[in-house]
């Protein structure tokens, strides 16, 4: 498993931005509340994969794709384009994003009333 927890913060949104694919910025965006918050969710969920591949941010990020995201009712949960075996879950917070990476087949759940 990988554990990715990425600040919210506009300042970060051209960056993000850049490192997103075509059909990421097209598809994906508007199903988040904010145009940040959904840049924060794609980039963390790179970057926990990037841990899981024990590679960090040295590869092009194109190689991290997202295939599919979807809004479930507590978190988001999307599929990777280049690495099938995984999936991720992310959770958006007031001021940051949580996402953790496991086997597709893996279920967790998390409940949000016990982290302070």
């Amino acid at each position: 498993m990988g554990l990715d927890v990425e600040s919210i913060d506009e300042a970060n949104t051209q960056a993000m931005k850049s490192q997103m694919t075509s059909n990421e910025l097209g598809a994906f965006l508007d199903l988040m509340e904010s145009e940040i918050a959904g840049l924060t969710v794609m980039w963390s969920a790179k970057e926990a994969l990037s841990k899981i591949l024990r590679c960090g941010l040295t590869c092009p990020f194109e190689l991290l794709a997202i295939s599919s995201l979807c809004q479930n009712e507590d978190y988001y949960e999307g599929e990777y384009l280049n690495f099938k075996q995984y999936k991720f879950q992310s959770w958006v917070m007031e001021t940051a994003v949580c996402t953790v990476v496991l086997p597709r087949r893996t279920q967790i759940e998390i409940d949000m009333n016990l982290i302070v």
